[in-house]
């Protein structure tokens, strides 16, 4: 078994002074991106200042003791109306997201956004024509992508062969909250289709399957299949309240299978593992145990570290496309969408299981 190195495959820190502006300081903002911004630092990247912008003046207080030099703007335009700053970090509440994106798009600065961008994939259509009229780089927050273990697993998805199934489990300790479907399953819908390619929906079942109508704690399966191949298929077991945290990937082949366990951040205990399972023998490749305190063993293995760099490369010129951009970040919701035309047709669909009944239909 092998732990992860300290640097895990972190480019060298680019030449160029690093100036960032941080909108929202909500909880992904004080437990991932902060941390991680600090964690580059001290790994010698050259990130000179950071200025946070939020209304609720207790989350800039708990912002400015991650980065306690920090400057603060009330004011999220005059933040962008800054000529300081290299890149923008928009952590908001996708109601509020495009907005903020098309103002930081003209006043052309790079930006980072975080998923799933804009309720609608109209909303994210738009903004992504406005970035390339000004030719302005966009990052979209699908960590998933920058796991430190994410690229072996897909080197060992090769070995599987033409056809593979991989099963989803993505459960929640206690997610009850309208939207959760909505907003938490795009994350693993894109890494799928990072891994699959183009994927179409074929259908949703609800469990308990007794119940007459859906409610927030039952759980759901999504199966889909990729367009350009039969043989690629997978399933989605999704969770909001089973009292435990957990998201694993496992890839399962004709004669051998893989499972990617990723660590939730939220969890009293986590793990980062990677597992190879051959001829009756499990394999364990890597295995990584984080406790609930150690936020940057957190933010390293689930990709929020590795996240960072690729936008601090993009601000630096380093890097001139984000692995991960508003294209992507339109084709999650399109999925999304093709689950919730879905979900309408079930009894009690609708608003109580987080999905909009006016989002456009799909088809």
């Amino acid at each position: 078994m092998n732990n992860l190195s300290s640097s895990n495959g972190l480019s060298a820190p680019p030449t160029k002074p690093l100036r960032f502006g941080v909108i929202g300081l909500g909880w992904v903002s004080q437990h991932c991106h902060l941390p991680s911004m600090r964690m580059l630092k001290a790994r010698g990247w050259p990130i000179e200042k950071v200025v946070v912008c939020d209304r609720v003046d207790a989350r800039v207080q708990n912002a400015t003791a991650l980065w306690p030099d920090a400057e603060f703007e009330r004011d999220p335009i005059a933040l962008l109306e800054r000529p300081d700053l290299d890149g923008v970090l928009i952590l908001t509440h996708p109601d509020s997201s495009p907005g903020l994106l098309r103002q930081a798009i003209q006043r052309r600065k790079t930006v980072f956004v975080e998923k799933p961008v804009a309720p609608t994939r109209d909303e994210i259509r738009s903004c992504a024509t406005l970035a390339r009229n000004h030719q302005v780089k966009v990052q979209v927050g699908y960590n998933r992508r920058h796991q430190p273990l994410a690229s072996e697993y897909f080197q060992l998805l090769k070995g599987l062969g033409a056809g593979f199934h991989v099963k989803v489990r993505f459960w929640r300790a206690q997610r009850r909250e309208p939207g959760f479907f909505d907003d938490t399953l795009v994350h693993c819908l894109d890494f799928l289709s990072q891994q699959m390619g183009e994927l179409e929906v074929k259908g949703i079942q609800i469990w308990p399957a007794s119940l007459d109508t859906m409610a927030l704690d039952q759980g759901w399966r999504v199966d889909l299949a990729a367009v350009h191949s039969s043989l690629l298929t997978a399933e989605v077991d999704i969770r909001p309240a089973v009292g435990r945290d957990l998201e694993s990937y496992t890839a399962v082949g004709q004669k051998r299978s893989i499972t990617l366990q990723y660590p939730h951040l939220a969890a009293v205990d986590g793990q980062a593992a990677l597992t190879l399972y051959s001829e009756g023998k499990e394999q364990v490749l890597s295995c990584v145990r984080m406790n609930a305190n150690d936020i940057e063993g957190r933010c390293l293995h689930s990709g929020f570290l590795h996240q960072m760099a690729e936008f601090s490369d993009l601000c630096a010129g380093v890097r001139a496309v984000p692995t991960c951009g508003l294209g992507e970040a339109e084709d999650a919701l399109r999925l999304r969408d093709a689950i919730a035309a879905m979900a309408r047709k079930i009894p009690g669909a609708g608003h109580q299981n987080g999905f909009p009944d006016n989002r456009p239909k799909v088809g």
